[in-house]
């Protein structure tokens, strides 16, 4: 079973900023973070390579160091991805901060090509449900075509790079589980039109990426309402699409202000309970062509529930990161 984490922080972006840096920088802190997430079996981190809503890379400047990482980690057998995401991207007027010349594609494939040991794809958790602005829920037939013309934009700038470098960079998209479901009063899953064609979003995502992060998070495998039930049409549609997908969990600290609530976190089920729960998972999908495994969101998180004990806020001081 495949397992991956993601690597950034959770406080302002200036601490972020701090906390990547030093984990591409400091060796200690290496250490310590490669003992950890091969301890719990993990072979992907999702590094966060963007942290502001301009397009820029965050590791400019520490190119040396990051290449430095990356080695490592493939030594490892820890694969890497760059990750990115705000929902403003998902605006016509700002696709060139990711796909213009120079945006921040470009910035990845420049990376690639000068260094040895380069990301081996791009997680793209760009959210275009919610408006960034108000937090209010979006018009998917409004924002989904502009969406999905971004994530084709990725594709075809990770495409020329490996036509003209021989080197390939996979594109993964984070999505949610809801983008192919029924909605609660009985209607059909909102359909939008792209590229001449009517389907639902994670459809139209699955046939321009290499796979997808589907966000099922609930603390419970089985029931309509569990893991398995809200992922399986993502499988079952990627399978179809000959894609692949891992299913996302969640393990923070339940936050309603965030939306982290109590139902769709494991944070209070401990180590045990969320071992327990992506097992089986892991099981009911064994056998499907698509299944890759379970994405842990996030390192820092998950490092601090324990085995079901109380939060503790010293961990976050240890150099644990998201």
């Amino acid at each position: 079973m495949h397992i991956s984490t993601s690597a950034a922080g959770t406080a302002d972006s200036r601490q972020k900023l701090r906390y990547l840096l030093e984990l591409v920088e400091n060796t200690s802190r290496q250490r310590e973070f490669f003992h950890r997430v091969l301890r719990l079996g993990i072979n992907r981190v999702y590094l966060n390579v963007n942290l502001d809503t301009d397009g820029s890379f965050a590791f400019a400047g520490h190119m040396g160091a990051l290449a430095g990482f990356i080695e490592k980690a493939h030594a490892s057998d820890i694969k890497v991805y760059a990750l990115f995401g705000h929902g403003s991207y998902a605006k016509p007027e700002n696709h060139h901060k990711i796909n213009g010349s120079g945006g921040l594609i470009d910035v990845i494939n420049g990376f690639n090509a000068l260094h040895g040991s380069g990301f081996d794809g791009v997680q793209s958790d760009v959210e275009p449900y919610f408006d960034p602005d108000t937090g209010a829920a979006t018009d998917l037939l409004v924002v989904g075509p502009p969406f999905l013309a971004l994530t084709r934009g990725m594709a075809e700038r990770l495409a020329r790079f490996k036509g003209e470098r021989g080197m390939p960079i996979a594109l993964e998209a984070a999505i949610p589980f809801w983008y192919s479901l029924v909605a609660d009063d009985g209607s059909p899953p909102r359909t939008v039109l792209f590229e001449g064609r009517i389907d639902t979003l994670d459809r139209h995502i699955l046939r321009i990426v290499s796979s997808v992060a589907v966000m099922a998070y609930r603390d419970r495998a089985d029931g309509p309402n569990g893991v398995i039930a809200l992922a399986k049409p993502t499988i079952q549609a990627a399978v179809e699409l000959g894609k692949e997908v891992l299913i996302a969990l969640e393990t923070q600290k339940p936050n309603p202000q965030y939306g982290v609530t109590s139902h769709i976190t494991l944070f209070e089920e401990g180590m045990s309970g969320a071992r327990k729960l992506s097992d089986e998972v892991s099981r009911h999908f064994a056998k499907s062509s698509s299944f890759r495994g379970i994405a842990w969101h996030h390192y820092e998180s998950l490092l601090a529930m324990g085995d079901g004990r109380p939060f503790n806020s010293a961990l976050l001081r240890q150099g644990v990161l998201w």
